[in-house]
């Protein structure tokens, strides 16, 4: 569940801003945590030497933290969270891990390994929210999986053009070259039948997750999980966009309004009452 876009940034207010105030600072501090995290590999002004010590550094003192040690008050308390949560540790290295890839980037080349990138950067972002959030349907974690991978892969689809020129493909390249896509076309954004066939098969994989997301939704968690459901909502409405604007993510931004943002958030909070 990427958060280095505006638009990301204002769902997830918006999913969470009306949750009790204990949960609502969790979220914040573990959002502001993701953010952190991706800074340190996205700074620009730094060389590839100085972001990989800077975030080797924000690893050991996120260890400290955890063993009881630490001495950073947003990691400090981030551990309270943890613990408070009983949230695995591992969803949190393995999402550093993720993050840390960026750094070391090797274009996508199958489906495969994509599913395995979105896990680490998206999927465990989904299973540490549900557990802030709280459920009792262990088939709670399979949605968040299903969803985090539907929402990153969505994101991509979104972010062809500036992952570029970030130095980055995350479209597999066994899917460009199925359809015949260059990256030599991809760097000049030539938008064609080629490219449309690549993006038109990123979004039926895509589609499967987010119906896997719905497959496993616990109804009986809807009272808490909510705000999980509603980032879905927006992010498969951005989907729909990106479609109904035949997949030119050359020329268009596409995005969700916040208007359509609140009304799809306020819909769930009305569902997730009458749930219970």
């Amino acid at each position: 569940m990427n958060t280095k876009n505006e638009n990301s940034k204002s769902s997830f207010y918006y999913a969470f801003a009306l949750l009790p105030k204990e949960k609502r600072e969790a979220m914040k501090i573990f959002y502001a945590f993701s953010h952190l995290s991706d800074e340190i590999i996205d700074n620009e002004n730094d060389a590839k030497d100085e972001k990989l010590k800077k975030f080797e550094t924000w690893e050991n003192e996120f260890q400290k933290s955890l063993d009881g040690n630490g001495s950073d008050k947003l990691l400090n308390s981030l551990t309270e969270i943890i613990n408070k949560y009983k949230i695995p540790r591992v969803y949190f290295y393995d999402l550093l891990a993720g993050i840390k890839s960026d750094l070391d980037f090797e274009n996508i080349k199958t489906i495969a390994e994509l599913e395995r990138y979105a896990y680490s950067v998206a999927s465990t972002v989904g299973l540490i929210i549900i557990h802030i959030l709280g459920f009792t349907d262990e088939r709670a974690k399979n949605f968040a999986i299903a969803l985090g991978k539907a929402l990153q892969i969505t994101n991509i689809m979104r972010d062809v053009k500036t992952d570029y020129a970030n130095g980055r493909i995350y479209i597999p390249l066994e899917i460009l070259e199925k359809h015949g896509y260059t990256e030599r076309e991809l760097s000049a954004s030539v938008y064609n039948d080629a490219f449309y066939s690549v993006m038109r098969e990123l979004y039926e994989i895509a589609r499967s997750y987010y119906a896997e997301a719905d497959k496993y939704f616990p109804q009986s968690d809807y009272g808490t999980l909510y705000p999980a459901q509603a980032m879905g909502k927006i992010y498969f409405s951005l989907l729909e966009k990106i479609k109904k604007g035949k997949f030119n993510v050359f020329e268009n931004r596409f995005s969700v309004s916040k208007l359509e943002q609140i009304k799809i958030v306020v819909t769930e909070i009305i569902r997730g009452k009458l749930s219970g």
